[in-house]
């Protein structure tokens, strides 16, 4: 066997292992490009214009698109180009007598996102380098959620803003960071923020926090792209629970009426929410009921209406239960 034949078989098999690394971890080198639906964008590729082993063997460096169609085709021998080449949907902008493959893409919509790849023909078919294309989008309108629906005065509480990436195809290296604003202010530093901002903590909730309005947007990023920012989410504000802080009655105790008139209309109130719940009871004859709302008459006095009269303040959607009694004492 002489010494050609030898090398020609030492060339094959290379070739072979090669091929088979290839088939196992794809393409040898990958870079990514992040482009915005209406810009272009130059994808750059070296050719392979001399076959390492035996400069006769023509060589053929194809890329291919996103969906797997030619691009373009060109072929060397020994550094030399062997045709003419033309684009298919594309732009040559490199000079491919040296070997510079770059191409231009314009107008760039979603269906261009993907990977475009060379690939090499010398004795066997290889994937000499990728580049993955990503077509950034706006993320989706965000949406704010709160750890606790029905939240009780002096409580934390979380508000959660979420959001989803449209960029095509889904990167992992590409994260969501948040923005808030709570009615005209952005991030108001009183509030916690966890580390993309994602979630907002507010602590030791005030009934005055029912009367904000939260909103947050997205902001897609990476270590080398800031993408696009979503629209603001819908307003939301929260539902407090409070109360009652204590009971207020109308009229000052004692109260003196006299026999056969008319009481006046003692009333009992308090700030809660929901609505406060009331109860008037006579504390001096067993604590019966006499009134189930915060307003309490007598129609007709008699000296048996002397004593202590109770009203109750409730709210029964706290998780306490809160109550708080206000004594009134009636004179006959």
């Amino acid at each position: 066997m002489n010494r050609y034949i030898k090398l020609k078989i030492c060339y094959v098999m290379m070739v072979w292992i090669l091929h088979c690394s290839y088939n196992v971890f794809g393409c040898t080198s990958t870079t990514a490009q992040y482009k915005q639906i209406g810009d272009s964008v130059t994808l750059e590729f070296q050719a392979t214009m001399t076959n390492s082993l035996d400069t006769s063997i023509i060589v053929s460096n194809v890329i291919s698109s996103n969906n797997g169609s030619t691009l373009l085709g060109i072929a060397y021998r020994d550094g030399v180009l062997l045709n003419s080449p033309t684009c298919n949907g594309c732009t040559i902008t490199g000079n491919v007598t040296t070997g510079d493959l770059s191409i231009r893409l314009d107008n760039l919509q979603t269906s261009n996102s993907g990977t475009y790849k060379l690939s090499v023909t010398e004795a066997i078919h290889e994937v000499k380098g990728c580049i993955i294309l990503y077509i950034l989008g706006k993320p989706e309108k965000p949406t704010i959620q709160s750890n606790n629906n029905n939240s009780i005065e002096g409580m934390n509480v979380k508000l959660t803003c979420m959001s989803r990436s449209t960029t095509n195809p889904s990167d992992p290296n590409l994260n969501l960071q948040y923005d808030w604003r709570v009615d005209t202010e952005d991030n108001p530093q009183v509030y916690e923020y966890s580390q993309t901002k994602n979630i907002l903590t507010i602590k030791n909730l005030d009934r005055q926090d029912a009367k904000k309005r939260f909103t947050c947007k997205a902001t897609e990023s990476g270590s080398s792209v800031t993408g696009l920012t979503s629209n603001y989410s819908d307003e939301f504000m929260l539902n407090v629970l409070y109360g009652p802080d204590g009971c207020e009655i109308s009229v000052k105790s004692p109260v003196t009426v006299k026999v056969g008139s008319i009481s006046p209309l003692i009333k009992c109130r308090s700030d809660c929410y929901p609505l406060c719940t009331y109860k008037w009871t006579n504390a001096s004859s067993g604590s019966s009921i006499v009134s189930a709302n915060g307003d309490f008459e007598i129609d007709s006095i008699t000296r048996y209406h002397t004593g202590n009269y109770a009203c109750e303040c409730g709210n029964s959607a706290t998780e306490i239960g809160t109550t708080h009694t206000e004594i009134l004492q009636i004179i006959v």
